[in-house]
């Protein structure tokens, strides 16, 4: 069944505008080339570090704002997992870092899985092959390849542009250099990093995120197309949900611990810059007078969402049976 999912695609002639869209992508960010100053960074990471000493070297204090104790344990932390105390050139790194997080990149993939999958229902009501489907024995098997396809394309065509924008960054910034130093080199603030992860795991943390993102995407979108009758109502369903969050954060009567987790949780918030919700210390919220991690809590309610998604788009299927 999901060769067949697979093939109805392709004859709804979306590969070819997935294609226009990834070409024209790969082809802008190539063109952006980012040019970085040896000598400014230095002055820049000689600042940073600077910095970062002088909030570990305060010592931890009950009385002061809990906040400010985690920021100096991690700064402290930052500086002593790095390998070395001097400047190094990251520039492949930067580079590839912005190319795969960047509004354009994720822009397009929204564009793409929209386009994807807010017809994948819409096909089979139209031509009447969803009577012949819910009355087979293996209709279930259907409701698992569209489930299946939801992980499967954002995560193939994401790994697909990750690949060639990674070939293009070594051919114009020459092999991956220095990933096992403190990802606090890279960033714009580094005392708001949240813990010490490497370059690396920086990386990595922004493309699984986004992936992540993707894939929540795609489930909500396919739940859009089994509500509408409409290619138009289902494309206009998933572009309400895209921007539903950020609207939300907009109503002044909210709880404001429900309004700290729907800033960094919110999908235009996120794709316009990934940042705010990978490796950036939030604070925590307080409830019933524990402290919970914001950073964790904002996974976690997109772990739920994903779960939820999940959940009504089989609700959904059965309740056509």
């Amino acid at each position: 069944m999901l060769k067949w999912e697979l093939k109805k695609i392709r004859k709804e002639k979306v590969i070819f505008a997935i294609l226009v869209i990834l070409i024209l992508n790969i082809s802008v960010i190539t063109f952006l080339k980012l040019d970085y100053n040896d000598e400014k960074e230095k002055k820049e990471y000689d600042t940073n570090r600077d910095s970062l000493k002088e909030i570990s070297s305060l010592k931890k204090d009950k009385e002061r704002d809990r906040s400010l104790n985690v920021l100096a344990e991690a700064a402290g932390d930052k500086l002593e997992k790095d390998r070395t105390d001097l400047y190094e050139n990251i520039d492949f790194y930067r580079v590839f870092h912005f190319r795969i997080g960047n509004l354009l990149v994720n822009a397009s993939m929204v564009i793409i899985i929209i386009i994807i999958f807010s017809q994948i229902y819409i096909y089979e009501r139209n031509s009447k092959v969803d009577r012949m489907i819910f009355s087979s024995k293996n209709k279930f098997r259907v409701l698992y390849s569209k489930l299946g396809l939801t992980f499967l394309i954002p995560t193939g065509i994401y790994a697909f542009y990750i690949l060639v924008i990674g070939v293009i960054t070594v051919l114009q910034y020459g092999p991956p250099k220095g990933g096992k130093l403190q990802a606090y080199r890279m960033v714009e603030m580094p005392l708001l990093l949240k813990g010490s992860p490497t370059i690396q795991q920086y990386v990595f943390a922004t493309g699984m995120t986004l992936v992540g993102m993707y894939i929540l995407l795609a489930v909500y979108a396919s739940v859009c197309s089994a509500l509408s009758r409409s290619l138009t109502g289902s494309i206009a369903g998933s572009s309400m949900i895209l921007f539903l969050f950020k609207v939300m954060t907009g109503l002044k009567f909210l709880p404001e611990e429900f309004m700290n987790v729907l800033k960094n949780i919110n999908f235009v918030d996120i794709f316009a810059n990934p940042q705010i919700l990978v490796g950036m210390e939030k604070g925590c919220l307080t409830v019933l007078n524990s402290h919970l991690d914001l950073h964790y809590i904002c996974y976690m309610v997109l772990f739920a969402l994903l779960v939820l998604g999940i959940l009504i788009h089989v609700y959904l299927f059965q309740k056509r049976i």
